[in-house]
């Protein structure tokens, strides 16, 4: 299958996996890579205009893995919370308590319906940005959220559709607000 990354080095993968480049000893030296700009971003003082850029290019990767491969990588996740650090967004408390009722109610939705409504990566993804964001901003960003996911589930019309897109808008339009 033929992939629109082409310009990051894919042309034809027939394994279906986007996010290859993080396996092996590859993943080690972009990892160290990585620690070398992020190092690089902390004791410089242009963390927050680069370090937003950075934080929009990974959330652009991790919605394209989800639309193509269904999955959301963990490294990419700690990417992002390595990131919202760097800039220095504040972690706030009572939004990681709305972020592990989050986790409860989706145990508790799927011991109901007995099938799995929303994937782990989804989970993990919406609970990272509902602990970088303001208590007052959360409803905005679940509202967006919902709204773009419940567009794409109509344009889509498939039983299982990618969420972290929708996240992700939800993510950027209340956190530059």
């Amino acid at each position: 299958m033929f992939y629109p990354i082409q310009s990051i080095g894919y042309t034809w993968n027939t394994s279906k996996k986007i996010y290859g480049v993080f396996s092996g000893y590859s993943f080690i030296s972009r990892l160290m890579i990585i620690s070398g700009v992020a190092a690089f971003l902390i004791f410089s003082g242009l963390n927050y205009s680069i370090g937003f850029g950075v934080l929009c290019g990974l959330l652009f990767w991790i919605s394209m893995i989800d639309m193509y491969d269904r999955i959301i990588p963990d490294i990419l996740l700690i990417g992002i919370l390595l990131n919202l650090w760097i800039i220095g967004a504040c972690v706030y408390p009572t939004s990681i308590v709305l972020a592990t009722g989050l986790i409860l109610i989706k145990l508790g939705l799927e011991a109901l319906y007995k099938k799995t409504l929303v994937g782990w990566g989804d989970v993990k993804l919406l609970t990272l940005c509902l602990a970088f964001s303001p208590l007052q901003s959360i409803p905005a960003l679940l509202f967006i959220s919902g709204s773009i996911g419940l567009i794409m589930a109509l344009l889509i019309r498939s039983k299982e559709f990618p969420f972290a897109p929708a996240i992700i808008l939800g993510f950027l339009g209340t956190y530059m607000l």
